[in-house]
């Protein structure tokens, strides 16, 4: 911290002291057509829109909507859909995954999850998702391979994932 300080005190312009932070400095980031950071174009990063979830002003490339939706307001966040998708898998409520509004009754598909999870969580979520569907259906079960997702059909014969 004391040299951070030190290079703020020995900066006329302040060059050196975002330098020593890895930081950008502002007046130059105004400047430049790009973002160093992300690669986008600066005017991208100006395109917010307010959360009814969380009430964070977020950039509009971040947030979602489900196709299966037919509400245009009913995007939301991909930090909200991921949190609420993670929080109906730690509670036990994998048939509850839908859209974040709450009068809409429009349930996530796999496709869904799979996007705005990551391969751990999808994992995990096709995990919970399978266990369900074996409870309620004595006809399926997993694939025997640990890294496979897959649920099998005793019905199906030869016996396939």
């Amino acid at each position: 911290m004391e040299e951070f300080l030190d290079a703020y005190a020995l900066s006329e312009d302040g060059m050196r002291m975002h330098a020593f932070a890895h930081a950008i400095d502002p007046e130059t980031f105004l400047e430049m057509p790009e973002c160093k950071i992300c690669g986008d174009l600066k005017e991208k990063h100006n395109e917010f829109r307010l959360c009814k979830i969380c009430y964070g002003q977020v950039q509009v490339d971040k947030f979602y909507k489900m196709e299966a939706c037919s509400e245009p307001e009913h995007s939301y966040c991909r930090d909200c859909w991921k949190d609420n998708i993670n929080s109906k898998l730690l509670s036990g409520m994998i048939t509850k995954i839908k859209c974040l509004d709450y009068c809409c009754e429009v349930k996530c598909s796999n496709d869904v999850c799979k996007e705005l999870l990551s391969p751990d969580e999808f994992k995990r979520y096709m995990r919970f998702t399978n266990a369900y569907l074996k409870d309620t259906n004595k006809d399926l079960i997993s694939c025997p391979n640990p890294e496979c997702v897959s649920l099998i059909s005793l019905k199906q014969r030869p016996l396939s994932c």
